[in-house]
């Protein structure tokens, strides 16, 4: 056993300890200076509603790519990266 790791507490280490309060003060930094929301970013009814909507099409879509693989496996593997994207998409 070299002398070095003898001399090592079990607990944290001075780099692991330095790294967490960096971060930890980084959080602090940003939490207490941040900016007033802007009220361009707010989510209007409207816009609620268009988003219910595409996520609709978008599960119709998943569902019709499951459908098609279900029914001929040759088109399945053609339309696999296809179906995926629509998954990622809509989730």
């Amino acid at each position: 056993m070299p002398a070095t790791s003898a001399l090592r507490s079990p607990g944290f280490s001075r780099r692991t300890l330095l790294g967490t309060s960096a971060a930890g003060l980084a959080l602090l930094v940003t939490g207490c200076t941040s900016s007033p929301s802007d009220p361009r970013k707010t989510v209007t009814s409207e816009q609620a509603d268009d988003l219910a909507a595409q996520l609709g099409v978008q599960e119709a879509l998943v569902a019709a790519y499951a459908a098609a693989g279900a029914a001929d496996p040759a088109l399945k593997a053609a339309v696999t990266e296809l179906a995926a994207q629509a998954v990622e998409q809509r989730d």
